[in-house]
């Protein structure tokens, strides 16, 4: 917390603030599951209420700005999903040919929609959501050599931050409880371990690419189990990382790929490769963009690999309107088993210019005891979120 607590002092005795921009977004989500769960956590409905300042100052013509993005998130039953961080709270400056972002800060790469493995700077906040999109803030010097040949990024990373996982009362557990009191680290330094992280970026004949290198500790825990629990366990790895998007017309292609080497483990690649396509103004304006995408990992089913040979189907709608209404469907299917494992929708529409409404349902089933889905089979739930902004 000592870095976080001067980095704050900091941004607020900053001679180069006169004024700030503060905005706020309060949600309230009701989440009701379908099912009792697979391990005696019953409950049916979960409560959330989410509660995140955007405060903000720039200067120098937006060229230096300063963001604190605080996130506080209280949760029943599950005590776990309760939580206070801060996602943002970071200086980037820019400059003719250099960037910096100096701070606790989120960093996303990658271009597919169903995963994101190239994604690899911020932990998942797996509690907040089981679609791996949310993450935590992550502490971080990161300056960029800007030329007419390509974007070189470095990153440097201080800090390490734990996986967040559901209590006993939670949902998206598995059968022994993940015990995020008692890490296991195999480095001596643990969580105070300094990662570093390269990124080239470049746009060649309508092809944006981007080459990565990460070296430090894996984001993806293993497990050990102890007792009546599981301890995550953080080893140290390298990963090689390439995306790409080409786009002309009403296409998108879209590719990621890894190659990850764990330590102690054999060293493994996982791809996503799809398409997209966009039918525009269908109807009052209204778009509607259809998309497959096919994801491999050579470690294959029953291992850890949540996605060992599977296609994502979807569609979304946007309908350009004054409520910037959207709805955005896919199903994720099993080439391996033969079968469709899961289904998610999620459809969002401002009530308002303060007010705005999103609905979520996901659904998992087909499932197998040697997949990872397995242990969320009973967990299907429609939620609905009410969020106003002041």
């Amino acid at each position: 917390m000592k870095p976080l607590i001067c980095l704050l002092l900091l941004l607020f005795i900053s001679p180069a603030i006169q004024a700030w921009e503060i905005s706020n977004e309060l949600s309230q989500e009701s989440r009701v599951y379908l099912q009792d769960g697979s391990f005696g956590n019953t409950d049916s409905v979960a409560l959330t209420t989410t509660f995140q300042p955007d405060i903000s100052h720039s200067w120098d013509d937006d060229r230096m700005v300063i963001s604190i993005l605080p996130y506080f998130r209280s949760s029943s039953p599950d005590q776990e999903r309760s939580q206070v961080d801060i996602r943002e709270a970071s200086f980037v400056g820019s400059w003719e040919y250099v960037e910096l972002r100096a701070g606790i800060s989120q960093v996303y790469w990658g271009v597919t929609e169903s995963q994101h493995l190239v994604d690899v700077i911020n932990q998942t906040d797996f509690v907040e959501n089981s679609d791996g999109e949310s993450k935590l803030g992550q502490l971080m010097i990161a300056p960029t050599l800007v030329t007419d040949y390509g974007n070189l990024s470095y990153f440097f990373l201080p800090h390490f931050r734990e996986r967040t996982f559901p209590g006993s009362a939670g949902r998206f557990r598995t059968e022994l409880v993940v015990d995020t009191n008692n890490p296991i680290y195999t480095n001596d330094e643990k969580e105070a371990h300094v990662d570093h992280a390269f990124r080239y970026t470049n746009y060649i004949e309508g092809v944006e690419y981007g080459l990565s290198y990460f070296t430090g500790t894996d984001r993806e825990p293993l497990f050990v189990q102890e007792n009546e629990s599981l301890r995550p366990k953080y080893v140290q790895m390298q990963q090689f990382g390439l995306d790409a998007q080409y786009v002309t017309g009403a296409w998108a292609f879209k590719f990621e790929g890894i190659n990850k080497n764990r330590e102690d483990l054999s060293s493994y690649y996982a791809l996503t490769t799809g398409v997209e396509y966009t039918f525009g103004n269908v109807y009052k304006g209204m778009d509607i963009g259809v998309l497959a995408e096919y994801l491999y990992d050579d470690r294959g089913t029953g291992s850890q690999a949540f996605f060992p040979n599977h296609v994502f189907s979807g569609a979304c709608l946007a309908f350009n309107n004054e409520q910037d209404t959207n709805i955005l469907a896919g199903f994720l299917y099993d080439g391996t088993k033969t079968r469709f494992n899961s289904f998610r929708m999620e459809a969002s529409s401002r009530i308002n210019n303060q007010w705005k409404w999103a609905v979520e349902i996901n659904s998992i089933f087909n499932t197998l005891s040697d997949q990872p889905f397995y242990s969320f089979r009973n967990d299907d739930y429609v939620q609905l979120t009410l969020s106003t902004y002041f």
